[in-house]
Protein backbone atom coordinates (compact mmCIF):
# COMPACT_ATOMS: atom_id res chain seq x y z
CA UNK A 1 0.00 0.00 0.00
CA UNK A 2 2.86 2.58 0.95
CA UNK A 3 4.50 1.69 -2.35
CA UNK A 4 1.34 2.71 -4.30
CA UNK A 5 1.20 5.64 -2.14
CA UNK A 6 4.91 6.68 -3.68
CA UNK A 7 4.02 6.08 -7.13
CA UNK A 8 0.81 8.80 -6.95
CA UNK A 9 2.50 11.77 -8.47
CA UNK A 10 1.55 15.33 -6.29
CA UNK A 11 -0.70 16.82 -9.32
CA UNK A 12 -2.91 13.72 -8.71
CA UNK A 13 -2.79 13.51 -5.20
CA UNK A 14 -3.91 17.10 -4.64
CA UNK A 15 -7.22 16.58 -7.31
CA UNK A 16 -8.26 13.28 -5.51
CA UNK A 17 -7.89 15.45 -2.18
CA UNK A 18 -10.08 18.11 -3.90
CA UNK A 19 -12.62 15.39 -5.42
CA UNK A 20 -13.23 14.33 -1.80
CA UNK A 21 -13.18 17.60 -0.28
CA UNK A 22 -16.36 18.20 -3.60
CA UNK A 23 -18.09 14.77 -2.20
CA UNK A 24 -18.08 16.02 1.38
CA UNK A 25 -19.56 19.58 0.65
CA UNK A 26 -22.04 17.78 -1.65
CA UNK A 27 -23.08 15.28 0.95
CA UNK A 28 -23.00 18.16 3.75
CA UNK A 29 -25.22 20.23 2.07
CA UNK A 30 -27.66 16.92 1.10
CA UNK A 31 -27.70 15.99 4.57
CA UNK A 32 -28.61 19.68 5.28
CA UNK A 33 -31.43 19.93 3.36
CA UNK A 34 -32.95 16.54 4.01
CA UNK A 35 -32.78 13.10 5.33
CA UNK A 36 -34.68 11.42 1.95
CA UNK A 37 -32.12 13.62 0.04
CA UNK A 38 -28.80 12.52 1.70
CA UNK A 39 -30.23 8.86 1.79
CA UNK A 40 -30.65 9.48 -2.23
CA UNK A 41 -26.95 10.45 -2.53
CA UNK A 42 -25.20 7.77 -0.91
CA UNK A 43 -27.82 5.24 -2.63
CA UNK A 44 -26.58 6.91 -5.54
CA UNK A 45 -22.91 7.14 -4.69
CA UNK A 46 -23.02 3.42 -3.79
CA UNK A 47 -24.22 2.12 -6.78
CA UNK A 48 -21.98 4.27 -8.97
CA UNK A 49 -19.31 2.51 -7.24
CA UNK A 50 -20.23 -0.75 -7.36
CA UNK A 51 -20.63 -0.18 -11.14
CA UNK A 52 -16.85 0.93 -11.14
CA UNK A 53 -16.08 -1.60 -9.53
CA UNK A 54 -17.64 -4.40 -11.53
CA UNK A 55 -16.30 -2.59 -14.25
CA UNK A 56 -12.50 -2.45 -13.38
CA UNK A 57 -12.00 -5.80 -11.78
CA UNK A 58 -9.28 -7.43 -13.20
CA UNK A 59 -8.05 -10.00 -11.07
CA UNK A 60 -9.71 -13.41 -10.07
CA UNK A 61 -10.07 -12.61 -6.66
CA UNK A 62 -11.96 -9.29 -7.34
CA UNK A 63 -14.23 -11.24 -10.03
CA UNK A 64 -15.00 -13.20 -7.38
CA UNK A 65 -16.07 -10.93 -4.63
CA UNK A 66 -18.31 -8.66 -7.09
CA UNK A 67 -20.05 -11.64 -8.12
CA UNK A 68 -20.26 -12.68 -4.07
CA UNK A 69 -21.75 -8.97 -3.57
CA UNK A 70 -24.21 -9.48 -6.86
CA UNK A 71 -25.61 -12.92 -5.45
CA UNK A 72 -25.62 -11.73 -2.00
CA UNK A 73 -27.68 -8.70 -2.77
CA UNK A 74 -29.69 -10.24 -5.05
CA UNK A 75 -29.14 -7.12 -7.36
CA UNK A 76 -29.16 -9.69 -10.17
CA UNK A 77 -25.78 -8.23 -11.06
CA UNK A 78 -27.77 -4.42 -12.04
CA UNK A 79 -24.46 -2.38 -11.20
CA UNK A 80 -22.90 -4.85 -14.31
CA UNK A 81 -25.50 -3.07 -16.71
CA UNK A 82 -25.00 -0.06 -15.48
CA UNK A 83 -21.66 0.50 -15.79
CA UNK A 84 -21.30 0.13 -19.79
CA UNK A 85 -24.04 3.16 -19.79
CA UNK A 86 -22.85 6.67 -19.68
CA UNK A 87 -24.46 8.27 -15.99
CA UNK A 88 -27.21 10.59 -17.94
CA UNK A 89 -28.85 7.80 -19.57
CA UNK A 90 -29.29 5.56 -16.28
CA UNK A 91 -32.46 7.16 -15.59
CA UNK A 92 -34.02 5.21 -12.63
CA UNK A 93 -32.14 2.25 -11.32
CA UNK A 94 -32.83 -0.17 -8.66
CA UNK A 95 -30.33 -0.07 -5.70
CA UNK A 96 -29.11 -3.10 -4.30
CA UNK A 97 -30.57 -4.56 -1.69
CA UNK A 98 -32.64 -1.45 -1.34
CA UNK A 99 -36.54 -2.58 -3.07
CA UNK A 100 -36.71 0.87 -4.92
CA UNK A 101 -35.38 2.98 -7.46
CA UNK A 102 -32.79 6.16 -7.57
CA UNK A 103 -32.94 8.47 -9.83
CA UNK A 104 -29.13 9.19 -11.49
CA UNK A 105 -27.95 12.03 -11.23
CA UNK A 106 -29.74 12.72 -7.81
CA UNK A 107 -26.68 13.36 -5.71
Amino acid sequence: MRAEQEEIDPFSAERQRQVVSLIRTQFLKRFESSREAFDQSCQTLMLKLLAFATKNSRSKSEKSRIASHHRKSGDGGECERTATRPAESLGSVAVAGSGRGVAAGAT
